[in-house]
């Protein structure tokens, strides 16, 4: 299970800024690390500390703090 605040921490380590610096609007455009490699790298962080894998359609639609929260809910691994 992983908590919003978890997220946030973990988005901040892969994408290398202040965790206190993301919300539910941080995306690619407000996030300038936030490329598409690092896309990736996060996406696979996520899916080992939340225990979930992501789909392929899935992993389009999660290229935002917002539909991240949101597949991690979907899948029931948010507290």
């Amino acid at each position: 299970m992983m908590s919003f605040d978890g997220l946030l921490q973990l988005v901040g380590d892969v994408l290398m800024v202040d965790a206190e610096s993301l919300s539910l609007d941080s995306s690619p455009e407000t996030v300038p690390t936030w490329d598409s490699i690092n896309h990736l790298t996060l996406v696979m962080a996520v899916e080992e500390q939340a225990g979930v894998q992501f789909t392929p359609e899935e992993l389009s639609r999660t290229a935002s703090m917002r539909a991240l929260w949101s597949a991690l809910s979907a899948k029931g691994a948010t507290c």
